[in-house]
């Protein structure tokens, strides 16, 4: 049903319906500024790069090196093909890097986990499995009562009730998929969780409330997100530290508020001076 209708201007202004409203506010632009202390570093990129074919090479990521630390936000921005999800494959074990070597252990030696959540909600799952089956993949392993239980657990943690499981992915909305990725993610114990585009594909208010769950684990677990968007409004939500990619290369990387106010690389520059236009979308293309 079409509940609302005007001009830009007078929707903006004032809004009458509640659902209009909360599209509104899930599209504002937020700024998280949080201090916080140096922590542990739990997986570290050592001169990575990365190409594709064998006769005519395509370089996907020039050489770089990136350090993550236990709790942090790293925020991942730049265009489509700037090399941000063959650099989330890498760190994820998916990929191999061409050079360099990808570090996943704490100082003492202990191994550091890394779970990816995917772009589409839809397509991470099998369409003809229910959502109890495809998460029991991650806990093949236990026993089936411990297995039960993990997964119940893991859907609570994410805020969803335990009679979605009985469901084919078909059945749910988008973003009790996105959540039912995480919980998914959160049955191997990760202390790295990679986000690739994860908030993309949904409208804005279920992108808050999957940006709010991510920072709520972020808080409750000391979990590392990398998050991963051409969105620097998704950026500055989430974000402790900014690395911007282009072109293959890290061009910036600097906590959140260095990097708003005083963007170094003429690329950034552009991206900070077109979210601060109204009614932009600063998504580097």
């Amino acid at each position: 049903m079409i509940v609302e209708q005007g001009t830009p201007r007078d929707l903006f202004a004032s809004a009458r319906q509640e659902v209009t409203r909360a599209l509104l506010h899930g599209a504002e632009v937020t700024v998280r500024a949080r201090g916080r202390d140096h922590t542990p570093v739990i997986l570290n990129t050592e001169g990575i790069s990365h190409s594709f074919g064998r006769r005519r090479k395509r370089i996907a990521l020039r050489t770089m090196t990136l350090t993550f630390e236990e709790g942090e936000v790293l925020g991942v921005l730049g265009r489509s093909g700037s090399g941000k999800s063959t650099f989330a494959r890498i760190i994820a074990g998916l990929d191999t890097p061409s050079t360099g070597t990808v570090v996943r252990e704490w100082a003492d030696g202990t191994p550091t986990k890394v779970a990816l959540i995917a772009q589409e909600p839809y397509s991470s799952f099998d369409p003809t499995l229910t959502l109890r089956d495809s998460l029991g993949a991650a806990v093949s392993g236990l026993p089936a009562d411990t297995a039960d239980e993990r997964i119940r657990g893991a859907v609570a943690r994410v805020g969803l009730p335990p009679e979605l499981l009985d469901r084919i992915p078909a059945r749910c909305l988008g973003g009790q998929l996105q959540r039912m990725s995480i919980a998914r993610a959160l049955l191997v114990d990760p202390r790295v969780l990679i986000c690739d585009e994860s908030t993309s594909a949904l409208d804005s208010v279920a992108q808050r409330h999957i940006l709010d769950l991510l920072l709520h684990l972020n808080e409750t677990m000391d979990l590392a997100l990398i998050v991963i968007s051409h969105d620097l409004d998704v950026i500055s939500y989430v974000s402790d530290r900014v690395a911007v990619f282009h072109e293959g290369e890290v061009v910036e990387d600097r906590p959140l508020t260095e990097f708003l106010a005083a963007p170094a690389h003429p690329y950034s520059r552009r991206l900070v001076a077109l979210s601060a236009e109204p009614g932009s979308v600063a998504d580097g293309r």
